[in-house]
């Protein structure tokens, strides 16, 4: 068990923009000087017991990356923590595979775990809807772009015919 603590205030904690501790600073500060009625200070005495700090509700918090990590963990005595660079598709196989061997996550309750991956489930699924939707216009506008170029291949062969033919009636006149 954690030991009762008293509530660790700032100086002046009652005006707005105070609300965090710092360190009591300045020659006269009452809080500094642990005058009777001031609050109390942070010390070495608060710490909890060797037994339990650095836990979460008695178990190990580990930062889990990819799936050898979880594999790793021991679910009795550690709990999972995800790391927040990894990305969905990887969340959701070490969510699954979490929930497979029963280790607890925190980033994500017990109850959510199966919520989260369908709901990373379905935005996957409308990722690929939404691209395959722009995948399509772009094969369109290839067809688009490729009618231009045979006009310009077609005016370009008349253009060559109409030179041959020219030059045709110019031997023509010559000979005669």
């Amino acid at each position: 068990m954690k030991r009762k603590k008293p509530e660790f205030l700032r100086r002046d904690w009652n005006v707005k923009g105070f609300d965090s501790w710092r360190k009591p600073r300045g020659l006269h500060n009452k809080l500094r000087l642990r005058l009777k009625g001031h609050g109390k200070v942070p010390k070495v005495g608060y710490g909890n017991p060797a037994d339990v700090r650095f836990t979460i509700e008695g178990k190990y918090p580990v930062l889990v990356n990819n799936e050898k990590d979880l594999l790793d963990i021991d679910k009795e005595k550690q709990l999972a923590i995800i790391a927040s660079n990894v990305g969905k598709k990887k969340k959701l196989k070490l969510l699954e595979k979490a929930n497979e061997l029963g280790v607890k996550v925190l980033n994500v309750s017990k109850e959510k775990i199966v919520e989260k991956i369908n709901k990373i489930k379905e935005e996957k699924a409308k990722k690929k809807a939404k691209k395959a939707k722009k995948e399509k216009p772009k094969k369109e506008s290839k067809t688009e772009t490729e009618k231009p170029e045979t006009k310009e291949i077609e005016a370009k062969e008349k253009r060559i015919e109409k030179v041959e033919k020219e030059i045709k009636e110019k031997m023509k006149k010559s000979e005669a």
